[in-house]
């Protein structure tokens, strides 16, 4: 059930249509999580650049794919699982290994380190044992990595709380269940 609307641009502030615009040029829609996020163009906005920024760091993006699903997993965020689904298969990975990666195992070890170290400061609120860190960082991982995945973690869990509150609608493919 939708418990928050979502707002069309027609009905959307200038400065929402503008950003609307610009998802549009990229993506050629705007989805349905926008248009959520449309109703406080500061939220947008937020979400928009440092989903950007982020997207600029060390990590890949089938391992940002990685974590938000493993977030997505945690938070039980439909939405984001057929989205990062769509987004993990797009950036190479199989139905079987994203099922692997919300199950919370890889048969690599690099991305089993990733999948495990996100797991553990998402479930654990930060508070990490040393072994856990020094897992990741052994698999090649530096510790710029690391907090990068702290970032993504933010992201994901705001993009998972607002779809969670307002009921998305999803408009991306169903993930293969599992």
């Amino acid at each position: 059930m939708t418990k928050i609307e979502l707002l069309p641009e027609s009905q959307a502030s200038e400065s929402t249509q503008e950003l609307y615009g610009a998802i549009k040029s990229q993506m050629g829609k705007v989805p349905n999580v926008y248009q959520v996020y449309g109703h406080s163009s500061a939220a947008l906005k937020a979400n928009l650049q440092l989903g950007e920024t982020l997207s600029g760091g060390e990590l890949s993006k089938k391992e940002i794919e990685i974590v938000s699903l493993v977030v997505s997993q945690g938070n039980g965020c439909e939405y984001c699982l057929a989205a990062h689904s769509m987004l993990g298969g797009m950036n190479g990975m199989s139905d079987d290994e994203m099922i692997g990666v919300r199950k919370g195992i890889h048969i690599n070890e690099k991305e089993q380190a990733l999948i495990s170290f996100a797991k553990a400061v998402y479930e654990n609120k930060g508070r990490i044992s040393q072994e856990v860190l020094s897992n990741f960082l052994a698999t090649g991982y530096t510790n710029g990595a690391a907090v990068e995945v702290i970032g993504q973690i933010a992201l994901n869990t705001f993009n998972n709380y607002t779809n969670n509150l307002a009921g998305t609608p999803v408009d991306f493919p169903e993930p293969k269940a599992f």
